[in-house]
C-alpha cells in the first residue's frame, strides 16, 4: 500500500515538473520555444491600430523613435518584434529593421543604424528563408510560413524600410500581413491579394526578401 502510494506521489510530481517546465515556466506562454502562430497572434493582438505617431517628441521610451523625421515618436516594426517577443517573455536585445535582417544590434537601440557609430554586435534574431523576391513579384505565397517577415526596400536605397509579418489567413483576407504603416500612420492589418493594398506596391517596385524568426536563439537567449 505504502509502494502504490509513493508510486502515485511521484508521478505527481514528475506530471507537475512536466507541466512547468514545458508549458510555460520560462516566462514564455507556450514553452520554452515560441512558435509563428504565438508571435503573429501576439503582434495582432499588441500592436494592431496603435498610432503610428502617439508620442510628443522629446519622450523617448524604450522601443520608439522618429522614424520619419518628422519630429515625432514613432512605432516601427523593429520595435513590433521585439517587444512582442519581450511580452512573451524573451528579453532580447533591441535592434532596427535593418538590425532584424543583418542579425545586429547596437546600444542606441531603435536608432538607424546610419546615424549610429557605435559597434555592432551579433544576435540571431532572423534566420534565412527560402522565399525570393522573384516569388514575391509573382504573388506566390506558398513557401510563406506564418510569423515570417516579409522585409521591404520600396525606395531601392538598400536599406530595409520595414517588415511586415505574415498572418496566413486571417478575417476577410487569406493571405494578410500587419505592419506599422508610415502611410496610414498607424499598425494595420493588410491584404496581399489585393494589387492595391501598399505592400504589394512597394513588393512590385522595389525590393523584398523574407526571412524567419529564429525561434531557437531568441528562446536560448
Amino acid at each position: 500500500m505504502k509502494k502504490v502510494a509513493h508510486k502515485a506521489i511521484g508521478l505527481l510530481y514528475f506530471f507537475m515538473v512536466l507541466v512547468f517546465f514545458g508549458c510555460g515556466g520560462d516566462g514564455s506562454s507556450t514553452g520554452l520555444i515560441p512558435t509563428g502562430d504565438e508571435f503573429a497572434d501576439a503582434v495582432v493582438t499588441t500592436w494592431l491600430g496603435v498610432d503610428y505617431s502617439f508620442v510628443v517628441a522629446g519622450n523617448r521610451p524604450d522601443g520608439f523613435t522618429d522614424t520619419d523625421s518628422d519630429g515625432e515618436v514613432d512605432t516601427d516594426d523593429a520595435v513590433n518584434f521585439i517587444q512582442t517577443f519581450r511580452d512573451l517573455g524573451y528579453n532580447i536585445p533591441a535592434t532596427t529593421v535593418q538590425g532584424l535582417y543583418e542579425n545586429h544590434y547596437t546600444a542606441s537601440g531603435y536608432d538607424y543604424p546610419e546615424n549610429d557609430s557605435l559597434p555592432e554586435t551579433a544576435f540571431s534574431f532572423t534566420k534565412d528563408n527560402s522565399v525570393s523576391q522573384a516569388d514575391l513579384q509573382a504573388t506566390d505565397w506558398s513557401g510563406l510560413s506564418v510569423g515570417d517577415l516579409i522585409f521591404i526596400d520600396f525606395d531601392q536605397d538598400s536599406a530595409w524600410d520595414y517588415a511586415a509579418v505574415y498572418l496566413g489567413a486571417h478575417g476577410a483576407f487569406t493571405h494578410a500581413v500587419i505592419t506599422a504603416s508610415d502611410l496610414h500612420d498607424e499598425v494595420v492589418i493588410l491584404d496581399l491579394d489585393d494589387p492595391a493594398s501598399i505592400i504589394r506596391l512597394d513588393i512590385s517596385i522595389g525590393f523584398s526578401d523574407v526571412r524567419t524568426p529564429d525561434y531557437d536563439n531568441i528562446a536560448d537567449y
